[in-house]
């Protein structure tokens, strides 16, 4: 009798090794209780019952006791198995099969010897195969290669007397000649074995390779109303006409690009086993005149004739916009009958239309109604938890070491605003990142690389570094900037931070403080003060501090030369911020922005701005999580209704530094100085400070630059330069005469230094 043991799955050290041969690492003390030799067949079986084939292959010194069986990421995931979880193994003696045929992700018809080249393969590693197995073959004479998934196995060849008569060559009509095939058949390849690859279309969506609920991750309350409105429906469609009502006919999945909406309803159709028709916008228009409306009543029939179905129609937008903005009759027809055929399934049951798109407003307004698309279920970017749930499903194939997978949740809590499409590039990133250190030892651009598969980690500084170039999606564009500035490194100042902290800091980070007396933080905050005191900085390292997401808007590049375009820009920058909430919206020179009304005698353009800001302002009262700033140095020249309470109600003075102020500034900006010995970063600062009565930070950064370059060209720009009480007399001298010039003015300052 076959003994069944456990063992725990763990990932293979070297895939390359692997793959094409289905081979499985076991630790020895499992293959001696289970007496199994190097070579045999097991079946691996996981907990939910999936199964799959591997081949024993040599087992490590390192997992001897551990209770380890290493697989590769192919037979992973033509079970599902996550790394530490338990499956069962039982050895098989598996007889040769007559014919297989494969189904590959992407059309492969036109490869040039292809079915000898898989057929020398996998007879060549006698790979054991049954329906469901993923296999991977490498191309000829190279390292990469493509996934085919096992959709039909046949038994030995004295069981069918058809078998001679397909040839190895691509055939799509052997469902009409071969006898019964079952699901259970499992065996191995060899020279005899009739390979036959199938058209992808034939049988499934291009990349719809078993995507379940499982792959799906931070939309738990999507699953659970998709359950309640599609699987109901297609498999218990009388429940529907006992109650007297009719079931749903139509879902509409929208939000932004990334978010995971195709790939959710890839999932549904897996896991409610329906029939799966896929329309592509533009696949389906047709040359001839009708010949589109004709590809979308194929469509319907096909799936009403083969129900349950369901019928995905992928950026919907595309093929049912507005038909009030279309100039061709012939794309509003086949928006017409769109919306006929959608009427026409209230007469079949079992069959729901599946749309998605991020340009929910352009689509057609007839078809958002009950009876046509009767939900629209938004699929916005996840929470912090869900952010963990789709990082873990991007990096259980990941070797992270064990520190990596503790530092993932602080990855999800930064992450504000990334979709799974951001997610998954920051895994890609960090995976990058730990192959560079890898190959960080070569010293010269044109030496081969000398990897090490088994010894890559991924650590959690891989992750922090792919923080850094990583960024969602939905702001990459120009309005967006990273502050990477700190508080420590504002000098003075210290009123005007405490109270950005208490009225936009805290109620961040501790929301139901303020929620318990009952204390709604202000949604706007203006910061005014004269040109160079640090409020744009303070706004700046309020983001860098808050950990959220920064668009900065500086005033004139609101404006443009198209009529309408203007607002579009104030609109969309608001649209962002609600997709990356939590944010601060952040508008420099507001004076230029939201100027007085009244004054404006040509296009008005200014006056419809302030207006649209005050609109948006207003909208964002009942929002959490999205706040205001503005700049201005000029506060009598804005609009006095921007500035009551409820919009930018909230004016914070930033004055010009004082005596004490002045000191912490210039021991910040001197901190990163090359100081002579002669005196210490306090004495300097405190003599600067004495001598630079009204001057703002920005005169003072002014000085130190101006005090490098003067050593730098005494010293002819050699290196180890040396900063002496001169050259900070030199620069308070310009900055003086500078300022005398623009002020029309005399500074009384001492031109020298004393040490």
């Amino acid at each position: 009798m076959l003994k069944r043991i456990k063992a725990t799955v763990d990932r293979a050290v070297s895939e390359l090794a692997t793959t094409s041969k289905c081979q499985v690492t076991i630790d020895q003390n499992l293959m001696e209780q289970a007496d199994l030799q190097i070579g045999d067949v097991v079946a691996i079986e996981t907990g939910l019952g999936r199964h799959t084939l591997g081949r024993v292959a040599e087992p490590l010194e390192k997992d001897t006791g551990s209770g380890i069986i290493r697989l590769d990421r192919f037979l992973r995931q033509s079970i599902k198995a996550r790394i530490n979880e338990d499956v069962r193994i039982e050895k098989k003696e598996l007889e040769p099969v007559s014919r297989v045929i494969l189904s590959p992700p992407i059309d492969v018809s036109r490869a040039h010897h292809l079915i000898e080249h898989l057929s020398e393969t996998f007879s060549k590693h006698q790979t054991p195969v049954m329906v469901g197995s993923v296999l991977f073959a490498t191309f000829h004479d190279s390292n990469a290669g493509i996934i085919y998934k096992v959709v039909e196995v046949h038994g030995a060849p004295h069981t069918h007397t058809d078998g001679d008569k397909h040839s190895h060559s691509h055939s799509h009509s052997h469902s009409h000649t071969h006898t019964h095939t079952h699901a259970d058949i499992q065996g191995i390849i060899n020279e005899k074995t009739v390979i036959e690859v199938e058209s992808p279309d034939a049988r499934t969506v291009e990349g719809a390779f078993d995507t379940t609920f499982e792959d799906v991750g931070g939309l738990g309350a999507e699953i659970k109303l998709v359950r309640e409105l599609i699987q109901l429906p297609l498999q218990f469609p009388y429940m529907y006409r006992q109650l007297g009502i009719q079931a749903p006919r139509g879902i509409l999945l929208y939000g932004p690009p990334g978010s995971g909406k195709t790939h959710f309803a890839r999932a549904i159709a897996n896991e409610l086993q329906a029939k799966f028709y896929y329309i592509n916008g533009p696949s389906v228009v047709g040359t001839m005149y009708g010949e589109t409306e004709s590809n979308l009543r194929k469509i319907f029939s096909e799936a009403a004739h083969h129900a349950p179905s369901i019928i995905f129609i992928d950026e919907i937008d595309a093929i049912a916009p507005r038909r009030d903005q279309l100039g061709s009759q012939s794309d509003i027809r086949a928006v017409t009958q769109l919306l006929s055929l959608m009427d026409g399934l209230s007469k079949v049951d079992s069959v729901v239309v599946i749309g998605t798109t991020n340009r929910v407003d352009a689509v057609d307004s007839a078809m958002r109604r009950p009876g046509r698309f009767d939900r629209e279920v938004i699929i916005g970017p996840p929470n912090a938890v869900g952010r963990l749930e789709i990082l873990q499903i991007h990096t259980r194939e990941m070797p992270l070491s064990s520190s990596a997978v503790d530092f993932l949740p602080q990855v999800s809590n930064v992450t504000h605003g990334f979709v799974g499409a951001d997610l998954m590039e920051l895994c890609r990133e960090a995976g990058l990142n730990s192959l560079r250190r890898s190959t960080s030892s070569l010293k010269h651009h044109l030496e081969g690389f000398q990897l090490k598969p088994e010894q890559i980690t991924v650590e959690p500084e891989d992750f922090q570094l792919a923080l850094t170039k990583i960024r969602p999606s939905a702001i990459r564009e120009a309005l967006v900037s990273i502050p990477d500035v700190r508080w420590n490194e504002i000098g003075g100042l210290e009123s005007v931070k405490r109270e950005l902290q208490d009225m936009v800091l805290r109620p961040m980070k501790e929301p139901e403080r303020y929620q318990q007396m009952n204390l709604t933080p202000p949604r706007g905050i203006l910061l005014y003060g004269a040109p160079g005191t640090g409020k744009t900085l303070l706004a700046k390292a309020l983001a860098n501090e808050a950990g959220v997401n920064f668009l900065a808007l500086d005033g004139p590049e609101v404006f443009s030369k198209w009529l309408g375009e203007s607002e579009e820009a104030i609109r969309h920058i608001f649209r962002v911020a609600r997709q990356l909430a939590p944010s601060i919206i952040f508008f420099d020179q507001l004076d230029a922005i939201v100027p007085k009304r009244g004054f404006d005698s040509g296009s008005r353009t200014t006056e419809r701005v302030v207006n649209q800001i005050m609109s948006e302002l207003d909208g964002i009262e009942s929002m959490a999580n999205i706040v205001v700033i503005g700049a201005t140095n000029r506060m009598d020249l804005i609009d006095s209704s921007i500035l009551r309470p409820g919009r930018l109600g909230m004016q914070i003075h930033v004055p010009l530094p004082d005596y004490k102020d002045r000191i912490d500034i210039l021991q910040v900006l001197l901190a990163t100085m090359p100081l002579s010995g002669e005196f210490s970063a306090l004495a300097i600062s405190e003599q600067i400070a004495g001598q630079t009565d009204g001057f703002s930070g920005a005169d003072l950064q002014a000085i130190c630059t101006q005090s490098r370059l003067q050593a730098m060209r005494d010293a002819r720009f050699q290196e180890g330069v040396k900063l002496t009480a001169a050259h900070f007399t030199a620069a308070i001298t310009r900055i003086h005469e500078l300022k005398r010039q623009e002020n029309g003015v005399s500074v009384k300052a001492s031109q020298t230094i004393h040490v």
